[in-house]
């Protein structure tokens, strides 16, 4: 496998750094009402986001409900400028929870960064449909990935979820070639020739596929993902969440009434997004994905962890007893 490693050494510079810094005040920051609405008033808190807009605005619309306000939280949110800086900023206590992807998240844990999980967002789609999909050159031949020398990614670390989809159709993942590549220009990659294939979501997909020199080689199916595993997650300091355990449940609560409540009603959630800031368009709710609608059982973050150990990912084999906060 061919791939740099400098987004994941980024993120663990950062956020070892902040360790030695600023760190001291997590426990106290955002907490000054003790417990959430204890005495009658909101507590602020700081939460991170993905600039996604099918992901994050579940949130807004919470927010927007008022779910959070009626756990007792006056939530800010503010838009992540990359990957990097999520687990960074919940450290340093700039944000008291934020959204972050999974793959970094072990990598730190494993580094022993003093962070766990608090929840989850979306999930791999439960049900066939045409949420994502792997696009190729217009004049690409073959059924499989077989012929696939170099995938565009967002980023060069190793991905076992992807790797794992890229087997499934055939490929050859670790003999390939990783181009790192922003998600708005993955289908231009493939389009150019940088790049063989590209595994998109919508609406990305359904613009890549409107180019006649791009075309479909297959959509993911359930037989080629892991239903029900977590997608996006919610992450906060190991220090702030014991501080503030009723914060915490509040918090919980709250997302995932938020996103229950935009898996119900997708249209209103697609609607909602220009008022996000994040989009100006209304997405097609096929475009939105699968929400967690329920919480995550450990099982399912234990399966995505088998997975990243067989990609090698996973070297300490850390459990999700490792990843998940328990009061």
């Amino acid at each position: 496998m061919k791939h740099r490693i400098s987004a994941g050494a980024a993120i663990l510079a950062a956020a070892a750094l902040i360790l030695t810094g600023c760190a001291s005040s997590v426990a106290d920051a955002g907490s000054a009402s003790g417990t959430a609405g204890a005495s009658g008033t909101l507590t602020k808190i700081n939460v991170a986001v993905s600039p996604s807009a099918a992901t994050s605005v579940p949130m807004y619309l919470g927010v927007n409900k008022g779910f959070f306000s009626e756990h007792g939280l006056d939530v800010t949110l503010s838009v992540l400028t990359n990957g990097t800086v999520a687990i960074p900023q919940v450290i340093s206590g700039q944000n008291q929870f934020s959204m972050a992807s999974f793959a970094p998240v072990v990598a730190a844990v494993q580094q022993g960064l003093p962070i766990k999980v608090v929840g989850a967002a979306n999930i791999m789609p439960t049900a066939d449909g045409q949420y994502q999909g792997f696009i190729v050159r217009s004049d690409y031949a073959g059924a499989t990935l077989a012929g696939a020398k170099t995938i565009a990614a967002q980023s060069a670390l190793v991905d076992p979820v992807q790797a794992d989809t890229v087997t499934k159709f055939g490929g050859d993942y670790k003999s390939m070639t990783i181009l790192q590549t922003p998600l708005t220009s993955i289908a231009d990659a493939v389009k150019n020739g940088s790049a063989d294939t590209g595994l998109l979501q919508q609406p990305f997909l359904a613009q890549a596929l409107a180019d006649p020199g791009l075309k479909l080689l297959n959509y993911v199916s359930t037989k080629q993902s892991l239903p029900g595993t977590p997608g996006a997650i919610f992450i906060g300091a190991e220090d702030y969440l014991k501080a503030n355990p009723a914060i915490v449940t509040s918090f919980q609560a709250a997302v995932l009434e938020s996103y229950a409540y935009a898996q119900s009603n997708q249209q209103e959630a697609a609607s909602f997004v220009p008022n996000t800031g994040l989009s100006t368009a209304v997405p097609p709710v096929a475009a939105l994905g699968e929400y967690a609608a329920t919480e995550v059982s450990a099982d399912k973050y234990d399966e995505l962890l088998k997975l990243y150990s067989q990609y090698g990912q996973n070297p300490g084999n850390l459990t999700s007893s490792s990843l998940l906060y328990t009061p």
